[in-house]
């Protein structure tokens, strides 16, 4: 019984883990437009630049979270 729950538990993390993981993707190549144009000097585009790599450092915690929890 308790084997199958664990399982289950298991199974829904590294659900959530590939979730995580596919978000964090999904903020970065989302942001090729914006690291272009702020190569060419466009400020505006350096803005989101930078709060993007906020939202990333973020999932980056909260990825690195779920994959220590695995190990206990």
């Amino acid at each position: 019984m308790w084997l199958t729950q664990m399982v289950e538990k298991i199974t829904i993390i590294k659900k959530e883990i590939m979730e995580k993981y596919e978000k964090l993707k999904a903020l970065i190549e989302n942001a090729s437009s914006d690291v272009e144009k702020t190569a060419s000097g466009n400020k505006a585009a350096g803005v989101r630049v930078r709060k993007m790599l906020q939202e990333v450092i973020a999932e980056c915690k909260e990825l690195r979270k779920e994959i220590s929890g695995l190990k206990k």
